[in-house]
């Protein structure tokens, strides 16, 4: 008997049809909200939550290296930050929507310049990034860059510079790394030269969130890390050549 089988209301249906349409739309719009407007290219948000995945895939393969007592062969991470010099003046002269235009047609460029598996972003006005792993020292990506920024070159008014910076060397964090990059990127401008890799400049110190905390929070943290096995102990000997003997 069709009669016996419980129905439901069309008011029903339209909640579900209203709660998947709601679904569908909050996806939508955080997709959007993840891709710079003008350019469609990810924005700096994307762009740290990219290089932050990288970081910890890094630190994966580096702790199964460790415990397999083998070494990490992992690629470093590097940013690379790509701006137009003076941009200020650049939109000045040429107005806003021709800016517009202009910042389109870079981000196409770009997107033709760069490696199909790096990650390329619009940071924000006239300035890029680029997050790679597929490079293994920095002879090879200065000249990724120099690449890059002169294939920039030859289709704009201004110049471009990129900056450069590493992790783990450069930087413990994304944010850390994208920072990193955009001073590298600053020294270029002011050398005058198409790329430029980061160095820390003198007295420049890194801050550490174990600063905050007291003797006795911080002893509780490595306790756990040690527990976790999140830190590993490493044992050096030191060799005495004339003696030939293991001092310490």
């Amino acid at each position: 008997d069709l009669h016996s089988f419980p129905t439901r209301r069309s008011s029903d249906l339209d909640l579900d049809i209203a709660d998947k349409s709601g679904y569908a739309e909050a996806v939508e719009s955080s997709r959007y909200m993840a891709l710079d407007p003008l350019t469609t290219l990810p924005n700096r948000h994307m762009i740290n939550e990219h290089a932050d995945i990288k970081i910890l895939e890094y630190k994966k393969a580096f702790q199964a290296a460790s415990e397999k007592e083998v070494f990490c062969d992992a690629n470093p991470i590097y940013a690379i930050y790509l701006t137009v010099s003076d941009p200020v003046r650049f939109s000045q002269k040429n107005g806003h929507i021709v800016v517009d235009l202009f910042i389109q047609t870079m981000a196409h460029r770009l997107r033709e310049a760069a490696d199909s598996k790096d990650f390329v972003g619009r940071i924000a006005n006239n300035e890029f990034a680029i997050v790679t792993t597929r490079l293994k020292d920095d002879t090879e990506v200065l000249l990724y860059a120099v690449e890059i920024a002169k294939a920039l070159n030859e289709e704009s008014d201004g110049s471009f510079f990129a900056g450069i910076a590493q992790y783990p060397r450069d930087a413990i964090f994304a944010g850390e790394l994208i920072q990193h990059a955009e001073a590298a990127m600053y020294d270029a401008v002011n050398e005058d030269t198409d790329a430029k890799i980061y160095e820390p400049k003198e007295g420049e110190g890194r801050s550490s969130f174990l600063e905050d905390m007291t003797i006795d929070e911080i002893k509780k943290l490595f306790d756990k890390a040690f527990d976790n096995n999140e830190i590993y102990m490493v044992y050096q000997p030191r060799f005495d050549a004339d003696k030939n003997l293991t001092r310490s």
